[in-house]
């Protein structure tokens, strides 16, 4: 939601650890 947002450089920024977090908090 609010995180999917965030521009791409951030996401590539973040370990691929945080994208499981934002899953959990989609749900």
């Amino acid at each position: 939601a609010v995180l999917k947002s965030l521009p791409n450089r951030e996401e590539l920024t973040m370990p691929i650890q945080e994208q499981l977090i934002v899953e959990l908090y989609s749900k």
